[in-house]
């Protein structure tokens, strides 16, 4: 069965119950606390870099610059870099709604331009619901991503 596990906090013990997710579309998830945390309304980013020959630590250098520009965005639910081998760079990302990739993108898209300067942009995930998705197909249409749909998830 495929299913997904919802958590319940009463008289001060936690309950998982584990709830079955339909084929396609959504499974609510029940005891919300904010829309803000709910999967169905988080988007993923995870854009991966190959960075040219002799410009890794340039590209290094911006890291920082990203990350205290994207600090101001409320939307911004977690953003950090990982690199491996010393010529990849992999940015793991995540936002509330559309409007929220939307936003960080505008923000950052300098910084970006400068970062495409030195790497190629090899893969790109979009990570999100359905009735959001569409909202960004446009948009990031150049940046040629590979779109997830959101199925089925928990949240704590």
């Amino acid at each position: 069965m495929i299913g997904a596990w919802a958590a319940d906090l009463t008289e001060g013990k936690l309950n998982w119950t584990l709830k079955s997710c339909p084929a396609s579309g959504t499974m609510p998830i029940t005891n919300r606390q904010s829309m803000r945390t709910n999967p169905e309304n988080v988007f993923r980013l995870h854009p991966y870099f190959n960075v040219h020959d002799g410009r890794f630590e340039d590209f290094r250098a911006l890291l920082p610059q990203f990350v205290s520009k994207t600090s101001a965005e409320e939307s911004c639910l977690y953003y950090e870099f990982t690199s491996r081998n010393g010529s990849e760079i992999f940015c793991r990302e995540a936002y509330v709604g559309a409007e929220g990739v939307l936003a960080h993108l505008q923000n950052v898209g300098g910084l970006l331009e400068q970062a495409l300067e030195m790497s190629d942009l090899v893969r790109l995930e979009v990570h999100g619901s359905a009735s959001e998705l569409d909202k960004l197909r446009e948009p990031m249409g150049a940046l040629n991503p590979a779109w997830f749909l959101f199925e089925c998830g928990l949240e704590r």
